[in-house]
């Protein structure tokens, strides 16, 4: 038997079994997961999240009509998760601003369901904007875990009905 042989024997006598292989990588990746989401996004996802709300921002500034509800909710949407994020501490001085951009959207919202133009007009932009802007910056600090739980609440308030809903008018 040659040297070689001897050394690949001992290597498969201490390999390790196939079931402990597994449990051991799902514990690897479970742990290269956790250290995945404690950091923040990097600087192209951050354009890439930050960059829907801003182009849905500026149709429904322009009034085109490109505008649609679509552009609503994906405004909507960033602003609740700016929100929510705030509520977990990241920005939570912008609480009250976001609120008012929350309500803005409302009021949009609103206007739309009678005249059937998506559009934000005068100091409703100042208060989007802002709110647009603090998202940003929360981008810059947040972790992805904190943007998941955000989307998560989220998704759940929604889903429990715990949402402002336009007046009916």
């Amino acid at each position: 038997m040659s040297r070689a042989d001897r050394r690949a024997e001992l290597f498969h006598k201490r390999a390790i079994p196939p079931k402990h292989a597994l449990r051991l990588q799902a514990r690897v990746t479970a742990i290269a997961r956790q250290r995945y989401l404690a950091i923040p996004l990097k600087s192209g996802e951050r354009t890439t999240v930050s960059s829907q709300g801003w182009i849905a921002f500026r149709t429904l500034c322009d009034g085109s009509e490109e505008c649609s509800r679509s552009n609503w909710d994906l405004l909507a949407q960033t602003c609740n998760v700016t929100l929510l994020l705030s509520e977990q501490g990241i920005g939570e001085e912008y609480l009250s601003d976001l609120n008012l951009a929350i309500r803005v959207l409302l009021a949009v919202q609103g206007r739309a369901a009678c005249s059937g133009l998506w559009r934000i007009d005068g100091d409703e932009r100042e208060a989007i904007e802002l709110a647009l802007r603090v998202h940003d910056a929360q981008l810059d600090v947040a972790s992805r875990n904190d943007i998941l739980q955000a989307c998560r609440t989220l998704r759940s308030r929604v889903q429990e009905g715990l949402v402002f809903r336009a007046a009916q008018i």
